[in-house]
């Protein structure tokens, strides 16, 4: 068979036509679909649909990438490699063109996963904390006063009503919020405008907006389809798509420092302010993140055209815009802490040391490695090159790249010496620096394909597509998609303690003494919090004021209760007839206190104890 000349379709004559030139474009698209297509098969299993005509699946990653081949193949045969370098310059320019559509629809994804799969429960510690503090800037009141209980006669009172997420106050019987004010302030302006379930909303829009900030920060940083690719590699991220099914401040605070460095590297005349504000309420939503204001600067100082007098006029506006957010965390700190620089957490001494250092060195890289795939690694590449494959790439000038650098290594300063923790969804705590990370990922392996090939951009697609399909499989390894039903257990412990706790009733309980008052109504004490002589103190003072008392316990609980109190009361042991609580997840023991003393002889409960009541199933 006679093979046809080669062609260039940059050098076609008029001889050629439309449908001609556009051939070797859509069969290499095509090829780099199948592939990506038999990557994510390869990576995941396959898959397989129900379909009104019979099951769609797909299981053998071999035949897309046969097909991928044959498409190559024939692009090859029609065209030569003349032709499939010409394709693979017109297949970067449509990636590039279909970027801001791609990246669109990454955040729109995860914003929906947000919402379907998001806990929007206030249980436990941080998501009671914000969500509970949303309501006290409702009200109006930032102060919890239980004044009316006074006097109590245990030491620690306000401890002991402080649920998780709260501290005492400066006044007696007081409490105040542990966490920093910026994201209940968001939670209560949705909330006032669209009704109380629209808080729950918060988070997962700052994670569409995260993604697709990261996407602009790529364009201005290297170009758009790199823009796209850390885009779509951060919506695809564990930790950041773990953060983002919570009412937690992680996602949020991503969101605006990233829209905070995309003000600073545009040329606007309002840019620097716009920079300024973001950085603003990212301070408001993490205080301890000050430090990174300093990053956002500098890349106005360099970026701005014009004498020094012009930069510096572009720093005033960006201070005048980020001043307000520290004055109001100060002022915050000092009415609810008593000092400006004292946070909800205490002292620096008390949260930062040397020795951790080492601890956390070990664990945060493994962490990224496990979740991101050491391709991560690429990061560092834009950082310590100029010699880029974009030739306008904003990363070839090195004051943008220290910039980047800097707000690396400030992330690190300040987390490598704070408290070490074992799980691995605490990288969160590093969250603000994903977007540019994923930027410099993306920035590394269009270099690196660039050095391979000058026409190899296109393989990119393919590689985002087999790390996309693994880290969504992480992630579902790591039950990011089954939080809901986990946390719903909160609800349903606080409907049922509720239904057999009288309205006036107290109830001891650790993990349950947020969620508690906010789905039950009833008032909490953290026993944790008791010393381990003054369980019956608690009862004897309540009981006299017509206090009905209980504790909650879940099973994992029981044994740290019982060792706490049980050699100092009879009721410590918990050794009588209990309502068992249970969620099909959690599984939770309510025991009353009150009226029982230690001369009633309780009697030891047995699996076949017939007076055992239950509370729901």
């Amino acid at each position: 068979m006679h093979r046809p000349e080669a062609i260039d379709p940059d050098d076609a004559g008029p001889a050629v036509s439309a449908r001609e030139r556009r051939l070797p474009v859509l069969l290499l698209a095509a090829a780099l679909l199948l592939a990506a297509w038999s990557a994510i098969v390869w990576q995941t299993g396959g898959f397989g649909v129900d379909v009104p005509w019979g099951r769609l699946s797909s299981r053998d990653p071999l035949r897309p990438f046969a097909a991928a081949l044959l498409c190559v193949a024939v692009l090859v045969w029609r065209t030569g490699p003349r032709g499939l370098t010409a394709a693979a310059r017109h297949t970067t320019a449509w990636l590039h063109s279909c970027s801001p559509a791609g990246a669109a629809l990454a955040a729109a994804l995860v914003c929906w996963a947000g919402i379907a799969y998001g806990t929007q429960v206030a249980g436990g510690s941080d998501p009671y904390g914000y969500v509970s503090q949303a309501d006290l800037w409702l009200r109006g009141s930032l102060t919890l006063d239980f004044g009316s209980l006074a006097p109590l006669p245990w030491q620690r009172v306000e401890w002991t009503l402080s649920p998780l997420g709260y501290r005492p106050g400066l006044e007696p019987y007081t409490i105040v919020p542990t966490y920093a004010p910026g994201l209940p302030m968001l939670m209560a302006l949705v909330q006032a405008v669209f009704g109380p379930g629209a808080k729950y909303f918060v988070v997962p829009l700052c994670a569409a907006a995260a993604v697709w900030l990261t996407y602009l920060l790529g364009a201005r940083l290297y170009d758009r389809f790199a823009g796209l690719i850390a885009a779509v590699l951060l919506a695809a991220s564990p930790a950041f798509l773990y953060q983002a099914m919570w009412p937690m401040s992680d996602v949020p605070a991503a969101a605006f420092w990233t829209l905070a460095l995309v003000s600073a590297c545009s040329k606007g005349r309002l840019a620097p302010f716009a920079a300024g504000l973001a950085a603003a309420i990212a301070i408001l939503i993490r205080p301890n993140l000050v430090p990174l204001a300093v990053v956002p600067a500098l890349l106005i100082f360099g970026n701005r055209a014009g004498d020094y007098r012009a930069r510096l006029s572009a720093i005033g506006a960006f201070g005048a815009g980020v001043l307000p957010g520290i004055v109001m965390v100060a002022g915050l700190n000092t009415y609810w802490y008593g000092s400006p620089g004292r946070s909800g957490y205490g002292t620096g001494s008390s949260l930062f040391a040397l020795r951790n250092f080492w601890p956390n060195a070990g664990r945060y890289p493994r962490w990224l490695f496990d979740t991101q795939t050491p391709i991560v690694l690429l990061a560092l590449l834009p950082l310590v090159t100029g010699r880029l494959g974009s030739g306008a790439a904003a990363l070839r000038r090195p004051r943008v790249r220290g910039a980047c650098a800097l707000f690396v290594v400030l992330m690190v300063a300040l987390y490598w010496f704070y408290l070490v923790f074992e799980e691995w969804w605490y990288l969160r705590f590093f969250l603000p620096t994903f977007p540019l990370l994923m930027v410099l990922m993306s920035a590394g392996l269009r270099d690196v394909l660039h050095r391979i090939h000058p026409s190899a951009a296109p393989a990119a697609a393919v590689v985002t597509a087999l790390l996309v399909a693994w880290m969504v499989q992480e992630a579902g390894d790591r039950a990011v998609f089954g939080l809901q039903q986990q946390e719903r257990g909160y609800v349903t412990m606080a409907q049922a303690v509720a239904a057999e706790v009288p309205p006036d009733g107290v109830v001891l309980a650790m993990q349950h003494s947020g969620s508690l008052r906010y789905y039950g109504d009833r008032l909490t004490l953290r026993y944790d919090l008791l010393r381990p002589n003054e369980l019956d103190v608690v009862v004897k003072a309540l009981r006299e004021r017509g206090r009905r008392v209980y504790v909650l316990v879940e099973e994992w609980e029981l044994p740290a209760f019982v060792k706490r109190f049980g050699s100092h009361s009879c009721r410590g042991r918990l050794d009588w007839t209990f309502s068992r609580l249970v969620d099909g997840i959690r599984t939770a023991r309510l025991y009353e206190l009150t009226g029982r003393t230690c001369t009633e002889g309780l009697r030891r409960r047995t699996a076949k104890d017939p007076n055992e009541r239950q509370g729901f199933r």
